[in-house]
Protein backbone atom coordinates (compact mmCIF):
# COMPACT_ATOMS: atom_id res chain seq x y z
CA UNK A 1 0.00 0.00 0.00
CA UNK A 2 2.69 2.59 0.95
CA UNK A 3 6.03 1.95 -0.48
CA UNK A 4 9.69 4.46 0.33
CA UNK A 5 12.10 4.58 -2.05
CA UNK A 6 15.43 5.81 -1.20
CA UNK A 7 14.33 8.75 0.99
CA UNK A 8 17.22 11.31 1.90
CA UNK A 9 17.12 14.47 3.78
CA UNK A 10 19.47 16.59 5.45
CA UNK A 11 19.48 19.41 7.36
CA UNK A 12 22.46 22.42 7.68
CA UNK A 13 24.82 20.06 5.89
CA UNK A 14 23.95 17.40 8.33
CA UNK A 15 22.43 13.67 6.84
CA UNK A 16 19.06 13.06 9.10
CA UNK A 17 17.71 10.28 6.38
CA UNK A 18 20.40 8.14 4.01
CA UNK A 19 18.33 6.72 1.51
CA UNK A 20 14.88 5.25 3.71
CA UNK A 21 13.36 2.36 1.83
CA UNK A 22 10.14 0.50 3.19
CA UNK A 23 7.01 -1.24 2.20
CA UNK A 24 4.16 -0.93 4.53
CA UNK A 25 1.00 -3.83 3.77
CA UNK A 26 -2.87 -2.43 4.45
CA UNK A 27 -3.95 -2.78 7.79
CA UNK A 28 -0.83 -3.19 8.81
CA UNK A 29 0.60 -1.39 11.63
CA UNK A 30 4.86 -0.28 11.64
CA UNK A 31 6.71 0.96 14.74
CA UNK A 32 9.54 3.50 13.77
CA UNK A 33 11.85 2.41 16.46
CA UNK A 34 15.16 4.39 17.63
CA UNK A 35 16.68 6.35 19.61
CA UNK A 36 16.07 10.28 20.12
CA UNK A 37 18.31 11.86 16.48
CA UNK A 38 17.89 8.12 14.35
CA UNK A 39 15.61 10.44 11.70
CA UNK A 40 12.51 8.32 12.82
CA UNK A 41 10.04 11.88 13.41
CA UNK A 42 11.84 13.31 10.10
CA UNK A 43 10.73 10.20 8.09
CA UNK A 44 6.99 9.99 9.55
CA UNK A 45 6.59 13.80 8.59
CA UNK A 46 7.88 13.41 5.31
CA UNK A 47 5.09 10.61 5.13
CA UNK A 48 2.72 12.90 6.33
CA UNK A 49 3.74 15.71 4.27
CA UNK A 50 4.87 17.74 6.95
CA UNK A 51 8.49 17.71 5.41
CA UNK A 52 9.60 17.57 2.11
CA UNK A 53 12.73 14.91 1.25
CA UNK A 54 15.78 16.33 -0.49
CA UNK A 55 15.39 13.40 -3.01
CA UNK A 56 13.16 10.14 -3.14
CA UNK A 57 9.69 9.17 -3.48
CA UNK A 58 6.45 8.33 -1.45
CA UNK A 59 3.79 5.75 -3.06
CA UNK A 60 0.40 5.39 -1.87
CA UNK A 61 -1.46 2.56 -3.90
CA UNK A 62 1.11 2.84 -7.03
CA UNK A 63 0.82 6.89 -7.35
CA UNK A 64 3.66 8.90 -6.92
CA UNK A 65 2.51 11.36 -3.43
CA UNK A 66 5.92 12.79 -3.06
CA UNK A 67 4.79 16.72 -3.50
CA UNK A 68 1.32 15.97 -2.78
CA UNK A 69 0.22 18.81 -0.13
CA UNK A 70 -0.61 17.25 3.49
CA UNK A 71 -4.19 18.38 3.12
CA UNK A 72 -4.51 16.34 0.03
CA UNK A 73 -3.17 13.11 1.42
CA UNK A 74 -6.17 12.07 3.71
CA UNK A 75 -4.01 10.90 6.09
CA UNK A 76 -4.46 10.93 9.98
CA UNK A 77 -1.78 12.35 12.49
CA UNK A 78 -1.81 11.98 16.57
CA UNK A 79 0.96 13.41 18.59
CA UNK A 80 2.03 13.32 22.08
CA UNK A 81 0.33 16.37 23.42
CA UNK A 82 -3.21 15.11 22.11
CA UNK A 83 -4.09 18.61 21.01
CA UNK A 84 -7.92 18.79 22.59
CA UNK A 85 -10.11 21.61 21.88
CA UNK A 86 -10.57 22.07 25.57
CA UNK A 87 -14.02 24.36 25.25
CA UNK A 88 -15.63 21.34 23.34
CA UNK A 89 -16.77 17.89 24.61
CA UNK A 90 -15.71 14.91 23.41
CA UNK A 91 -18.28 14.55 20.57
CA UNK A 92 -17.38 18.24 19.75
CA UNK A 93 -13.66 17.39 19.89
CA UNK A 94 -14.23 14.01 17.46
CA UNK A 95 -16.22 15.31 15.39
CA UNK A 96 -13.89 18.52 14.49
CA UNK A 97 -12.21 16.60 11.10
CA UNK A 98 -15.73 15.30 10.07
CA UNK A 99 -16.79 18.79 9.66
CA UNK A 100 -13.87 20.30 8.07
CA UNK A 101 -14.84 17.27 5.54
CA UNK A 102 -18.16 19.14 5.15
CA UNK A 103 -20.08 15.72 6.49
CA UNK A 104 -23.68 16.29 7.39
CA UNK A 105 -25.12 16.52 10.80
CA UNK A 106 -26.37 13.16 10.47
CA UNK A 107 -23.73 11.20 8.95
CA UNK A 108 -21.03 13.07 11.48
CA UNK A 109 -23.29 12.05 14.37
CA UNK A 110 -22.58 7.94 13.31
CA UNK A 111 -19.38 8.05 12.92
CA UNK A 112 -18.97 10.19 15.98
CA UNK A 113 -20.81 7.34 18.04
CA UNK A 114 -18.59 4.84 15.81
CA UNK A 115 -15.40 5.92 16.87
CA UNK A 116 -16.42 6.62 20.40
CA UNK A 117 -17.75 3.10 20.84
CA UNK A 118 -14.18 1.77 19.23
CA UNK A 119 -12.43 3.19 21.90
CA UNK A 120 -14.54 2.41 24.79
CA UNK A 121 -15.77 6.08 25.34
CA UNK A 122 -19.69 6.51 23.99
CA UNK A 123 -20.75 6.88 28.13
CA UNK A 124 -18.34 10.07 27.53
CA UNK A 125 -19.81 11.51 24.49
CA UNK A 126 -20.99 14.95 26.60
CA UNK A 127 -18.05 15.35 29.06
CA UNK A 128 -16.18 18.32 28.76
CA UNK A 129 -12.57 16.61 28.12
CA UNK A 130 -10.64 18.55 30.76
CA UNK A 131 -12.63 16.49 32.97
CA UNK A 132 -11.23 13.40 31.75
CA UNK A 133 -7.92 11.54 32.73
CA UNK A 134 -4.99 11.66 30.11
CA UNK A 135 -5.80 8.02 29.63
CA UNK A 136 -9.33 8.99 28.51
CA UNK A 137 -8.04 12.14 26.37
CA UNK A 138 -5.46 10.11 24.96
CA UNK A 139 -8.40 7.70 23.45
CA UNK A 140 -10.33 10.85 22.59
CA UNK A 141 -7.60 12.20 20.68
CA UNK A 142 -7.03 8.53 18.65
CA UNK A 143 -10.88 8.66 18.06
CA UNK A 144 -10.85 12.43 16.45
CA UNK A 145 -7.92 10.99 14.43
CA UNK A 146 -9.66 7.87 13.03
CA UNK A 147 -13.06 9.64 12.72
CA UNK A 148 -12.43 10.72 9.05
CA UNK A 149 -11.36 7.03 7.71
CA UNK A 150 -7.72 8.12 6.96
CA UNK A 151 -5.78 6.01 4.59
CA UNK A 152 -3.06 6.01 6.97
CA UNK A 153 -3.21 7.22 10.21
CA UNK A 154 0.42 8.34 11.90
CA UNK A 155 1.16 8.23 15.36
CA UNK A 156 4.36 10.28 16.73
CA UNK A 157 5.15 9.41 20.58
CA UNK A 158 1.27 9.38 21.01
CA UNK A 159 1.70 7.78 24.90
CA UNK A 160 4.88 9.26 25.48
CA UNK A 161 3.08 12.06 27.80
CA UNK A 162 1.46 9.22 30.15
CA UNK A 163 3.00 7.33 33.36
CA UNK A 164 4.29 4.16 32.72
CA UNK A 165 1.72 1.54 34.34
CA UNK A 166 -1.02 3.16 31.59
CA UNK A 167 1.51 3.56 29.00
CA UNK A 168 1.57 -0.14 29.41
CA UNK A 169 -1.86 -0.91 30.09
CA UNK A 170 -3.18 1.87 26.43
CA UNK A 171 -0.45 -0.08 24.25
CA UNK A 172 -2.35 -3.04 24.60
CA UNK A 173 -5.66 -1.40 23.90
CA UNK A 174 -4.33 0.72 20.89
CA UNK A 175 -3.56 -2.30 18.94
CA UNK A 176 -7.11 -3.67 19.31
CA UNK A 177 -8.07 -0.55 18.49
CA UNK A 178 -6.08 0.04 15.57
CA UNK A 179 -6.70 -3.73 14.28
CA UNK A 180 -10.41 -3.52 15.01
CA UNK A 181 -10.36 -0.24 12.64
CA UNK A 182 -8.62 -2.24 10.02
CA UNK A 183 -6.44 1.20 9.38
CA UNK A 184 -2.82 0.77 7.95
CA UNK A 185 -1.03 2.87 10.38
CA UNK A 186 2.43 3.76 11.18
CA UNK A 187 4.26 4.35 14.93
CA UNK A 188 7.17 6.46 16.23
CA UNK A 189 8.30 5.05 19.69
CA UNK A 190 11.88 5.10 21.45
CA UNK A 191 10.45 2.33 24.03
CA UNK A 192 10.88 -1.12 23.17
CA UNK A 193 8.72 -2.14 25.06
CA UNK A 194 5.40 -0.42 24.06
CA UNK A 195 6.82 -0.99 20.04
CA UNK A 196 6.54 -4.92 20.85
CA UNK A 197 2.74 -4.46 22.05
CA UNK A 198 1.39 -2.53 19.65
CA UNK A 199 3.70 -3.62 16.22
CA UNK A 200 3.31 -5.94 13.35
CA UNK A 201 6.38 -5.04 12.64
CA UNK A 202 9.22 -2.95 13.77
CA UNK A 203 11.84 -0.89 12.06
CA UNK A 204 14.56 -0.21 14.21
CA UNK A 205 16.13 3.07 12.71
CA UNK A 206 20.04 4.34 13.92
CA UNK A 207 21.42 7.22 11.99
CA UNK A 208 19.20 7.79 9.97
CA UNK A 209 18.65 4.34 8.38
CA UNK A 210 16.73 1.63 8.89
CA UNK A 211 19.06 -1.35 10.39
CA UNK A 212 16.63 -3.79 10.24
CA UNK A 213 12.47 -4.53 10.36
CA UNK A 214 11.06 -7.57 11.44
CA UNK A 215 7.86 -8.98 13.49
CA UNK A 216 8.34 -8.24 17.01
CA UNK A 217 9.68 -11.70 18.49
CA UNK A 218 11.94 -12.43 15.51
CA UNK A 219 13.32 -9.23 15.83
CA UNK A 220 14.02 -9.47 19.63
CA UNK A 221 14.98 -13.47 19.56
CA UNK A 222 17.72 -13.22 16.11
CA UNK A 223 18.72 -9.58 15.95
CA UNK A 224 20.61 -8.53 12.68
CA UNK A 225 23.22 -5.98 13.70
CA UNK A 226 25.15 -5.29 17.11
CA UNK A 227 23.45 -2.24 16.92
CA UNK A 228 20.15 -3.49 17.08
CA UNK A 229 20.85 -6.24 19.54
CA UNK A 230 22.14 -3.90 22.42
CA UNK A 231 19.69 -0.95 21.93
CA UNK A 232 17.25 -4.22 23.02
CA UNK A 233 19.09 -4.83 25.83
CA UNK A 234 21.08 -7.54 24.69
CA UNK A 235 24.48 -7.28 25.90
CA UNK A 236 26.25 -10.43 25.62
CA UNK A 237 28.08 -9.30 22.31
CA UNK A 238 31.18 -10.97 21.74
CA UNK A 239 34.10 -10.27 19.16
CA UNK A 240 34.79 -12.39 16.72
CA UNK A 241 38.36 -13.28 16.67
CA UNK A 242 38.93 -15.40 13.44
CA UNK A 243 35.83 -17.66 11.60
CA UNK A 244 37.15 -20.95 10.16
CA UNK A 245 34.71 -23.40 7.59
CA UNK A 246 34.04 -26.87 8.99
CA UNK A 247 31.65 -28.23 5.52
CA UNK A 248 29.09 -25.68 5.22
CA UNK A 249 29.19 -24.33 8.61
CA UNK A 250 31.69 -21.70 10.36
CA UNK A 251 33.74 -21.63 13.64
CA UNK A 252 34.07 -18.51 15.28
CA UNK A 253 36.87 -18.19 17.24
CA UNK A 254 36.27 -16.02 20.82
CA UNK A 255 37.71 -15.29 23.91
CA UNK A 256 34.56 -17.52 25.67
CA UNK A 257 35.72 -20.70 23.02
CA UNK A 258 34.39 -21.79 19.74
CA UNK A 259 31.14 -21.37 18.63
CA UNK A 260 29.46 -23.20 15.02
CA UNK A 261 27.13 -20.64 13.48
CA UNK A 262 25.60 -20.61 9.93
CA UNK A 263 27.93 -17.19 7.94
CA UNK A 264 30.97 -15.52 8.80
CA UNK A 265 30.56 -12.45 11.24
CA UNK A 266 32.36 -10.26 13.55
CA UNK A 267 30.67 -10.90 16.57
CA UNK A 268 28.39 -13.33 17.86
CA UNK A 269 25.08 -12.87 20.33
CA UNK A 270 24.85 -15.38 23.33
CA UNK A 271 21.33 -14.43 23.43
CA UNK A 272 20.51 -14.66 27.15
CA UNK A 273 16.77 -16.63 26.71
CA UNK A 274 18.95 -19.30 25.64
CA UNK A 275 21.26 -19.79 28.37
CA UNK A 276 21.40 -22.09 31.22
CA UNK A 277 23.45 -22.55 34.13
CA UNK A 278 24.89 -26.54 34.45
CA UNK A 279 27.25 -28.17 36.87
CA UNK A 280 27.95 -30.85 34.38
CA UNK A 281 30.46 -30.32 31.77
CA UNK A 282 28.99 -29.97 28.46
CA UNK A 283 31.42 -29.25 25.79
CA UNK A 284 31.07 -25.54 24.63
CA UNK A 285 30.25 -24.49 28.57
CA UNK A 286 31.84 -21.02 29.68
CA UNK A 287 33.01 -21.43 32.58
CA UNK A 288 31.51 -18.59 34.85
CA UNK A 289 30.86 -17.36 38.51
CA UNK A 290 27.38 -15.50 39.75
CA UNK A 291 28.32 -11.93 40.77
CA UNK A 292 24.77 -10.79 40.93
CA UNK A 293 21.33 -11.78 40.99
CA UNK A 294 17.98 -9.39 40.56
CA UNK A 295 14.47 -10.62 40.64
CA UNK A 296 12.70 -9.46 37.99
CA UNK A 297 9.19 -10.61 38.81
CA UNK A 298 8.17 -13.18 36.59
CA UNK A 299 12.27 -13.88 35.72
CA UNK A 300 15.38 -13.38 37.20
CA UNK A 301 18.56 -11.51 35.38
CA UNK A 302 21.71 -12.95 36.59
CA UNK A 303 25.05 -11.31 36.19
CA UNK A 304 27.96 -14.01 35.67
CA UNK A 305 31.96 -13.09 35.66
CA UNK A 306 33.90 -14.91 32.87
CA UNK A 307 37.81 -14.65 32.63
CA UNK A 308 37.48 -12.27 30.03
CA UNK A 309 34.35 -10.16 31.05
CA UNK A 310 30.35 -9.96 32.10
CA UNK A 311 27.93 -11.69 30.90
CA UNK A 312 23.68 -11.47 31.28
CA UNK A 313 20.98 -13.99 31.24
CA UNK A 314 17.56 -14.35 32.06
CA UNK A 315 15.96 -17.14 33.62
CA UNK A 316 12.42 -18.04 34.75
CA UNK A 317 14.00 -20.01 37.87
CA UNK A 318 17.24 -20.20 39.63
CA UNK A 319 18.58 -22.86 42.61
CA UNK A 320 19.69 -21.47 45.83
CA UNK A 321 22.97 -20.03 44.13
CA UNK A 322 24.89 -17.76 46.23
CA UNK A 323 26.98 -15.22 45.21
CA UNK A 324 30.75 -16.17 43.55
CA UNK A 325 29.39 -19.65 42.80
CA UNK A 326 31.09 -21.48 40.00
CA UNK A 327 29.23 -22.99 37.34
CA UNK A 328 29.09 -23.55 33.66
CA UNK A 329 27.22 -21.38 31.41
CA UNK A 330 25.15 -23.48 28.36
CA UNK A 331 24.10 -21.67 25.13
CA UNK A 332 21.55 -23.42 23.43
CA UNK A 333 22.66 -23.16 19.76
CA UNK A 334 20.13 -21.35 18.57
CA UNK A 335 20.95 -18.40 21.03
CA UNK A 336 24.43 -17.91 19.19
CA UNK A 337 23.19 -15.71 16.74
CA UNK A 338 26.19 -14.09 14.23
CA UNK A 339 26.28 -10.28 13.67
Amino acid sequence: MLHLEHILKTYDHTPVLKGVSLEIAPGEIVCLLGPSGCGKTTLLRIIAGLETADSGTVMLNGEDITHVPVHQRDFGLMFQDFALFPHMNVEKNVAFGLEMQHKSRQDTRKRVDEVLGLVGLAPFKNRPVTELSGGEQQRVALARSLAPNPRVLMLDEPLGSLDAALRERLSVDLRDILKAANVTAIYVTHDQQEAFAIADRIAVMNAGQIEQIAPPEQLYLCPGTVFVARFLGLENVIPVDTVTQTDSRYVAHTVLGNFLIDRPARHILLHPVYASLVSEEIEGAIPVKLVKKVFQGSQYELTLQHESGILLVVLQKTRNLSLRSDMRLHIDPKGIIPL
